[in-house]
Parts: C-alpha cells; structure tokens; sequence
C-alpha cells in the first residue's frame, strides 16, 4: 500500500472525540509555510520527502542531509522527531518532477524546513538517484511488550511522559488494523486478544473505549474516552498481532526451509536480485520468515528455477541487527537492474521448538515444522502442560459432598448418611431394622 501524507499550507482542523466527562475538544494550529510531504513508504509516517514551491511539488537531494533535518521536517509534517530515521539513495522510489532543495542544513530549532539554510530553491547538483527518504513517529507512540516477535504483545501507547496499557473494552479489528499500521506493520491477518494475553502491564491504564473508523493513520486520532478515563483493570490489557509490511516466502524448495526468496510489497509477490546479497541478509530473511539462520546457506542465479512476477527488490544490504528484510538498506522498491536468472534463493535451519523444555510437568514434546507439540501426562493440558485438569469443575460429589482433586481423579468426601463414588447413597442409621438389630445385639452384652 502506498501511502502519502500531506501538510499543507492550510492547517486542518483536529479533533478529538472523548466519551467521558469532557465531550469535545478541537484546536487549531497555524500549519508550516512551507508544505511537505512523504510519497511511497508503507505507512503515512516514512517515504520520499517532497516539498512545495511555487507551485510545483520536487524532491529534495541527500547531500548533507543529517538527523537535524529529519527532526525538523517530522515535526512540521506534525510527527514526532523521536526515533526517526534517514536514508540516502532514493530509498522509497525516485521522484520524477524537480529537485527543489538541496545542501539543507538545519540547526534543529526551525519551525519550518524553509527556514533552514539551504543552496537555493532549484539549485542543485543531484540527480533523482539521490533524493532523500525519511521515517518519522507518530505523536502517541505504539509499542509491542511480551510477545514472542515484534508483530505481537501486549499494546502501549506513550503520552505525557509514561507509557501504558489500552483496556480491552469495545476493541476491535478496526482498531488492531490502525494500530498495526502505526506501528509500521501490516494489517493483514491482524488479530485482537483480550484479558491480557501476553500478561498484564503494570504501568497506568491510559486508554479506554476506543473506537477507530479504520481510516485513521494513529490511534490517538480515533474516539476514545480520554487520556487516563477508564473502568478497567490490568487483566483487561489489549494484546494484538500484526503481520510484517513486506512479507517473505520461499518458493520451490523440497522442504519448507528453502527456495527461491519473495517478497510481498503493494499487493504483489515479487522476487529478489542476488546482486550483493550476502549471509547478514540471509540471516535476516531467515529469522523474519521464523526459521533459524543457524547453518544459513544462500544461493545465486535462480537456484530453485527462476520467479514470473516482478522484481522488487536489489542491492539489499543488511546489517543483520534487522528483524525484518524491509528495514535493511535496498535499492528502493521495484528498482533494480537485474533479470530472474538472478532471483536469489535461500537454505534456513528448522527452529527446535523443543531446545528449551517448554513442556511442564513432565509432558514430553515433539519437534515439528518451525514449532513443537507437547504430549502431555494425564491430568494435565494447555499448550505446554501447564494447567492441572480440574476434574472437580463438574462438581460430581452429590448431597452436598466435598470435592478433592487428584491428578486425573477425584475422590469425594461425603457427608453423614450418604457413601459411594460421587456419594449418590443415602443410608439411615436409624432405620427400624438397624435399631431392632443394634438393641438385640445390645440385649445380648
């Protein structure tokens, strides 16, 4: 998805809808005078910047461009300045109409990129391979706790200075889709849970009853009850699970820890050129699609038989810190100068699910593909054998008899004048014929 995010010289009107003791605030700021804009990044908060004058939108050039200047122009396209990030290299796609800016130089304390010193509108000595691309934050900021990747956890949003939980109540796949999205994921396949999934925070509960339309670029642009109203515990934490923006697979290979590599960006699976394709990009690919890079192997030349749809990606570069193929330096989407005999394939490892003993009381696990299966000993279930089977929860002791739990059993303790397994027998020890009896034998002494 493509995605273009506007300041223009107009400023709009911003509303928040609070469903508590204050209804409705609105408030109206004097926008920049000089509008930008970011085209081409998957989310409304990272693309090709691109600026405003005289009546023509342009690029601007990436020499001297730093982190000061990032600062200035997230704040004046209304992001925050917080955990930004800046490429080269026309990261997102080369513009095609002018180069407006170039050797912009910020201090930082601007207000407008316009105010930063700069060689002159229109002057420069760039070419479109070097317009300059950024990611900005949003204002409220979004984070993942718990989870076993950074798609999941549990959900906190940033405000005033804290980080906290969002209550569960009214929550929905409309709101799971805005806060994937802002979190720079995918929204596709999302899924909600309640009750604290990933356990429960022990920060304030910031965020109740909120209600997204879905169109919503942020959460804190969607109606909710105030910052800080809610009637809600920690055990009501959000928890959600997004899907990476550019997802991977592997095509062609005799198991599933192998073949050629594709990637899924703008609607479209595409291959990857294996021009400088190395083991850090290997590594990442293989981490990203929940397999083990241990013993990772790469391969050129379409090793497992050449892809049919586009080529979507060349001259990856990655680190190997990047937990996503995405966030590694690339020659920008569907730019490359490659064919598919060059489509790059890789070999990952299967992850042990068992290396860690997750199976509790003494459950045996089984290894399977990229997971494991815990065989559990009787009396106990749950994915790990963590849950002791209540076999009381079906209350089976009758005559108001008292329940006690065994492993994969249960024995009840019945009360005077009742006997049997779920004391469903009822004697009387004063019966005409056990009193003639316990008298005769009485008699008898």
């Amino acid at each position: 998805m493509t995605t273009t995010r506007v300041q223009t010289s107009e400023a709009p009107t911003t509303t928040t809808t609070a469903m508590g003791p204050t209804s409705t605030t609105t408030n109206t700021t004097q926008a920049p005078t000089t509008p930008l804009r970011l085209v081409g990044g998957g989310t409304p908060y990272e693309g090709r910047l691109e600026v405003y004058y005289n009546g023509n939108w342009g690029t601007i050039c990436d020499d001297h461009w730093d982190e000061r200047d990032t600062a200035v122009a997230c704040q004046s396209l209304g992001f925050s300045s917080n955990d930004t990030d800046t490429w080269c290299c026309a990261r997102f796609g080369q513009g095609t109409g002018l180069i407006l800016l170039d050797d912009v130089y910020c201090l930082g304390t601007e207000s407008d990129l316009g105010q930063c010193a700069h060689g002159g509108w229109g002057r420069h000595n760039c070419g479109h391979h070097e317009d300059v691309s950024i990611r900005c934050a949003p204002k409220a900021p979004l984070r993942l706790v718990g989870g076993e990747n950074p798609y999941e956890g549990r959900l906190e949003v940033y405000y005033n200075g804290t980080w906290g939980t969002i209550c569960d109540d009214g929550w929905d796949e409309k709101d799971t889709a805005v806060a994937c999205q802002s979190l720079g994921f995918s929204s596709q396949d999302a899924e909600w849970m309640c009750c604290a999934n990933f356990s429960e925070g022990t920060g304030p509960i910031l965020l109740d009853d909120v209600g997204c339309l879905g169109t919503e670029y942020d959460i804190e642009h969607c109606a909710h009850g105030g910052w800080g109203m809610h009637n809600c515990v920690h055990r009501e934490d959000v928890s959600i699970r997004c899907s990476p923006t550019a997802s991977l697979r592997l095509v062609g290979g005799e198991n599933p820890y192998e073949g050629r590599l594709e990637v899924y960006y703008n609607g479209t699976w595409g291959t990857i050129c294996d021009d400088g394709w190395g083991e850090k990009n290997t590594a990442v690919a293989c981490q990203s699609l929940g397999f083990s890079s241990q013993d990772a192997e790469w391969m050129c030349c379409a090793n497992f038989s050449e892809g049919t749809g586009p080529i979507l990606l060349d001259d990856v570069g990655c680190l190997g810190t990047e937990y996503d193929i995405e966030h590694c330096a690339h020659g920008g989407w569907g730019m490359h100068n490659c064919v598919h005999r060059e489509d790059v394939s890789i070999r990952c490892s299967p992850t042990d699910g068992c290396v860690d003993k997750p199976c509790e009381n003494n459950g045996t696990c089984v290894n399977s593909v990229n997971a494991y299966e815990c065989i559990c000993e009787a009396g106990f279930n749950g994915t790990n054998c963590t849950n002791n089977i209540d076999n009381c929860k079906s209350d089976p002791c009758q005559h108001n008899g008292t329940c006690h739990d065994l492993v994969n059993d249960y024995r009840c303790y019945c009360v005077t004048g009742f006997n049997g397994t779920n004391c469903e027998n009822s004697f009387n020890f004063f019966s005409k014929e056990k009193r003639l009896n316990f008298l005769r034998c009485r008699n008898e002494n």
